[in-house]
């Protein structure tokens, strides 16, 4: 769709959801995709907290690797953080109920990548703090606008 509205010499403000907030999708738009608005519950890499995540998996992570990081692996580390800490604390015999009751008591956990994640029984879906993001083509990334 931005390719066409390039060729017609269009070009409306763009807002797209965190799904398409990954650099194959931007490298497929092209310079039309520039200065998309992304919206987010994990932080941008171009902002303070997203360069920290890079750095931190700079020094455990092969190189070639590194290439692959993206939006996804900062919710993939999230996730595993508060599963591996609920894991933990049921002892040396974790069991399913038990993992399922100490993710229940998760409060205000910190990834330094998301807002603080919190879960209650049977509250199973931590609402996250939304960022706005712009896209810029050149560096194939997105930079927090507010």
């Amino acid at each position: 769709m931005m390719k066409e509205l390039e060729k017609l010499n269009i070009k409306p403000v763009v807002g797209i959801f965190w799904p398409g907030r990954v650099e194959p999708v931007l490298k497929l738009m092209g310079p039309a995709g520039d200065g998309i608005y992304a919206v987010d519950y994990v932080e941008p890499f171009a902002g303070p907290a997203g360069k920290a995540f890079l750095d931190k998996a700079k020094g455990l992570i092969p190189e070639a690797e590194m290439k692959g990081i993206n939006r996804y692996s900062m919710t993939g580390y999230a996730a595993a953080k508060v599963l591996i800490s609920a894991i933990e604390r049921c002892g040396k015999q974790p069991t399913w109920a038990c993992t399922i009751a100490e993710l229940e008591k998760t409060k205000n956990v910190e990834t330094g990548i998301m807002a603080p994640i919190s879960f209650g029984p049977g509250v199973r879906f931590s609402n996250q703090k939304l960022q706005i993001m712009k896209s810029e083509f050149s560096t194939l990334s997105f930079k927090p606008v507010n």
